[in-house]
Order: C-alpha cells, then sequence, then structure tokens
C-alpha cells in the first residue's frame, strides 16, 4: 500500500515542525542594576506574539511559545525600558534594568494576572519611592480608607478613622509589627 502526500501537506508539516522547533519557552529574571534586588511586577512581552509575562517577588519570570528569534521588552514603573534580542533558549537570561523618571505612562493593563497581585500593591509602591517616610504616622497616611489626624498635641496617640469612622486608638485598631502591638501608649 502507497501512501502518497500531496505537497501542500508536506509545507503545511514542515511549517508545523519548524514552528515546533523555534517556538520556546523564555525563562529570566529581572534585576535592578545598581542594587541587584529582583524586580517585581515588571512586565516582558514578546512583540512579535504579544505575549507577555510578569515578574514574581523574586524577578522571575516565564514567557511560553516564544518564536525565536524574539525582540522582548522589559518594562517597569521607574526603570527605563529595555529592548533586548533573543536568539536561543539556553538557559536563564538575566535582565537588568536602569532606574529612571517616573512617568505613569508607563503603566501597562493586562488581563493576565499572577494569583496574589494586587493594583494597589503597585500604587503602594510608588507612594513610597515619591513620599519620604518620617514616621509610622506617614505610613499609615497610605492606607486606603485610614485617615489619622493629631488632636490634642503631642504626646497622645492619633486619632483615627477608617472609611469616615471614628475609631478608638487601641481596641477598634489593632496594628502590630512581627505580632507586637504598636498602637497603645503602655507598647
Amino acid at each position: 500500500m502507497k501512501i502518497r502526500l500531496s505537497p501542500g501537506f508536506i509545507v503545511l508539516l514542515f511549517l508545523f515542525i519548524s514552528h515546533s522547533i523555534t517556538a520556546q519557552t523564555l525563562q529570566g529574571r529581572v534585576i535592578d542594576k545598581i542594587t541587584r534586588e529582583p524586580l517585581e511586577m515588571a512586565v516582558v512581552s514578546d512583540s512579535k506574539t504579544q505575549h507577555h509575562a510578569l515578574t514574581d517577588q523574586n524577578g522571575r519570570f516565564t514567557l511560553r511559545d516564544v518564536p525565536l528569534p524574539a525582540e522582548l521588552e522589559v518594562s517597569i514603573i521607574g526603570f527605563v525600558p529595555r529592548k533586548l534580542q533573543v536568539s536561543s533558549a539556553g538557559g536563564p537570561l538575566t535582565v537588568e534594568l536602569d532606574r529612571g523618571a517616573l512617568n505613569l505612562k508607563e503603566v501597562t493593563i493586562t488581563s493576565a494576572g499572577a494569583p496574589g497581585i494586587s493594583a494597589f500593591h503597585t500604587l503602594s509602591k510608588i507612594d513610597l519611592n515619591l513620599l519620604p517616610v518620617r514616621s509610622a504616622q506617614d505610613l499609615l497616611r497610605l492606607v486606603p480608607g485610614l485617615f489619622i489626624a493629631q488632636h490634642q498635641g503631642g504626646g497622645k496617640a492619633e486619632q483615627i478613622f477608617i472609611r469616615g469612622f471614628d475609631a478608638d486608638h487601641g481596641t477598634d485598631v489593632n496594628i502590630t509589627v512581627d505580632g507586637m502591638p504598636v498602637n497603645m501608649v503602655s507598647h
């Protein structure tokens, strides 16, 4: 029995095999060039396929089904975006980013989110980078829905309001650091 293959089928088979060989899974890490610290929530995207991945808390990412050679773009708020060419998937990539001016045009909105990723996380990091923290009260002012005010001068804890409701200093609000309460006078 002879099997006769049409030329069109052979071309399709060749294209499928060549795509399977060149489509790779790229893994790597995004770090700050100066401090060498991992950058969480950086966007790594492939310009050809528009596939993208977000880095985890260790700066690691996995980008699947990327045809090689690939042109990747790596960006995160507060750093200079970087484009790089990847010709082979030899080993994990290490992408170093330089700090740059904070530009909110750099915000990338994506529907694919990793578990535990929250929009407030990024905005809090932006607030902490822009506003100097001189005291614990400065940190509390960044909490969404929490308002604090000094109503009696020094020597007494701030008055705390949660979404417009007056909260008692030690009974309605419990603030702890490493399990130790810190918002009562005795602490």
